[in-house]
């Protein structure tokens, strides 16, 4: 495919990332006002949370039927029309059912857009043959941070959460309209070639003979880990991060929502100059140095009793984190003989579990002991990327920059 043909389509792919992000902060940064508007206790809260990510399960075993019989270009399309009718649900519901159904309902649009646009970016990756799988997901870091920064100034000016929800809805419909561009066809959605067989006479984990499921493909298992954990830690910063800034140390509504933004800005910076890195240094050396790094400042974040140090943490942490699922899913193109959309749904099944589990787990906990002592649960989870990464090893037919 000609350069400028892969230009135009990462540009198209970039646009529907920043499209997620946008959606994604903007309902994290009115969690705490939500909280409050509907008189949700800390375990209300962490329930109705737990209906974004079972709408994104929902959506890893029914997106690659979808994708199956169309194409993930089409599916991508109708995601990003209907996920900002979705989130208008939300500001309309009123009690922690209502919330959880609508949450549900937003999830899996999120969900359909992550499957099918991942698709796309490993396919542009390994078409294009160097790393960019960093710098399209700092699309999504710009979104979010637009997003968080849109929310807080929406709360700053007195504005209820239905309000802004709409305002999102109808400038994301407009800019998805507008600016929508082409996708990969069917390149997208073919299988990587089987790899060259190992010394021993072997095919790799990857290899077409292990069929479509996740037994005997322990490499497969190991990359949904390390989603695993790396969601875990984004989803429980995103959901309980301005929570615990304003239920802990006491700040404003604003400033709760700002650590959403500041986490955002953290993203986009390690999105942005992640790559580079990865070129640098290796894909393993950096993902595992990135996700020891992270674990370290999650504690400074929760642990140091300064709002302005959690904050300026959190943004930090944000650079840390930002290549870990990213460089999952590049590795996955390892994976071979079977659909992209099929591999990637089973790595975001694995890695949607720490989705799913981070608001409720961190809920619970804290009602059980303090917010604080739940928020160190990512980091210890953080440490388990090391030996997944490594477990990688061997495993894996060679990617870009591996």
């Amino acid at each position: 495919m000609p350069p400028a043909s892969l230009t135009r389509i990462r540009g198209a792919v970039g646009l529907r990332l920043f499209i997620l992000g946008i959606l994604d902060a903007a309902w994290w940064s009115q969690i705490a006002l939500v909280k409050h508007d509907l008189h949700l206790s800390t375990a209300g809260l962490s329930v109705a949370l737990a209906g974004a990510p079972v709408g994104l399960l929902s959506a890893v075993r029914i997106v690659p039927l979808l994708v199956a019989r169309s194409s993930s270009a089409i599916v991508l399309r109708w995601a990003v029309r209907l996920a900002p009718v979705a989130v208008l649900l939300i500001g309309l519901a009123h009690g922690v059912i209502a919330l959880a159904v609508s949450l549900l309902a937003f999830g899996a649009c999120n969900g359909a857009i992550d499957i099918t646009v991942n698709v796309q970016a490993v396919a542009l990756e390994r078409l294009g043959g160097r790393a960019i799988m960093s710098r399209l997901h700092a699309m999504w870091s710009l979104g979010a941070l637009l997003g968080a920064l849109a929310g807080a100034a929406a709360i700053a000016l007195g504005a209820r959460p239905l309000e802004f929800f709409i305002a999102v809805a109808v400038v994301l419909v407009g800019l998805g309209t507008i600016l929508s561009g082409a996708l990969l066809g069917a390149a997208a959605d073919t299988p990587s070639v089987a790899p060259e067989p190992r010394a021993d006479g072997a095919h790799g984990a990857g290899g077409t003979q292990a069929g479509p499921g996740l037994r005997g493909r322990p490499a497969l298992v190991a990359l949904g880990v390390i989603a695993f954990c790396g969601l875990f830690a984004e989803g429980s910063v995103s959901n309980w991060g301005g929570v615990m800034i304003h239920q802990v140390r006491h700040a404003s509504f604003t400033v709760a929502a700002l650590v959403t933004a500041g986490f955002g800005a953290g993203m986009l910076i390690g999105r942005l100059t992640g790559d580079a890195a990865i070129e640098r240094l290796g894909r393993r050396p950096a993902l595992i140095g990135a996700a020891v790094s992270g674990a370290v400042m999650l504690c400074v974040a929760v642990l140091v009793p300064s709002v302005p140090a959690s904050v300026s943490a959190f943004v930090v942490l944000g650079i840390l984190l930002a290549t870990i699922v990213p460089s999952a899913f590049s590795l996955s193109a390892g994976v071979t003989g079977v659909p992209p959309a099929r591999t990637i749904s089973q790595l975001t099944t694995i890695g949607y579990a720490g989705t799913c589990l981070s608001p409720v787990l961190i809920g619970l906990v804290a009602g059980l002991s303090q917010l604080t002592v739940a928020l160190l649960m990512p980091a210890l989870l953080l440490m388990l990327v090391w030996p997944a990464t490594q477990a990688t090893r061997g495993r894996l037919a060679a990617v870009t920059a591996d």
